[in-house]
């Protein structure tokens, strides 16, 4: 079984994303999210266009609690997809924002906690993750599986056959040059 694995997926990144790989590829995808709602599963699947269908509902698996800030949270999140699961994309939309608009409001407890969200967060997400992702030897028994059993890949043209995908993606504020009227300096820091 081919999965992705999309940590904050219920965000305003994540949720269109999670929604896209159900609707326009065949992997199963572990949702992970820090949010506790018992309704996370309804709320990714509610606003699908065209609705979704229960082979998307047995596809994707929800995995709340997850913060990154507490690496034994992640750890047992990437235990739970270790095995006979081959990991073909690997997203990390981790991020917080605290919207500085001058040096004078700048704190640093923010300051801190967003470094260690935005930076360090993604770093054990990876740390935990990334050993998940099969070899080249292990890709190419994938393949094997695809031909043999007359199936296509199942990324469909989302993630290339011989390999995974690592993605950590933030908001557009992050970049620089995007900063012709500055601000949010914790962010960019």
């Amino acid at each position: 079984m081919s999965i992705a694995v999309v940590q904050g997926a219920t965000g305003g990144l994540g949720l269109p994303l999670t929604r896209y790989i159900l609707k326009h590829t065949s992997l199963s995808v572990v949702a992970l999210t820090s949010k506790t709602s018992s309704r996370i599963q309804d709320d990714i699947l509610s606003d699908i266009e065209g609705g979704f269908s229960d082979a998307m509902r047995k596809r994707l698996t929800v995995v709340p609690n997850v913060d990154l800030l507490k690496e034994q949270s992640v750890e047992a999140a990437a235990r739970q997809i270790e095995g006979e699961k081959a990991l073909r994309l690997l997203v990390c939309l981790a991020g917080e924002l605290h919207p500085e608009k001058s040096l004078a409001q700048v704190d640093m407890a923010k300051a801190l906690h967003t470094f260690q969200l935005n930076t360090l967060g993604h770093l054990m997400f990876y740390k935990h993750f990334v050993p998940l992702i099969p070899t080249a030897r292990e890709f190419g028994k994938l393949k094997d599986g695809w031909t043999t059993s007359g199936s296509n890949d199942p990324a469909e043209g989302l993630v290339a056959q011989d390999n995974g995908v690592c993605l950590s993606l933030s908001a557009r504020v992050g970049s620089i040059g995007d900063n012709g009227k500055g601000g949010w300096y914790s962010y960019r820091a």
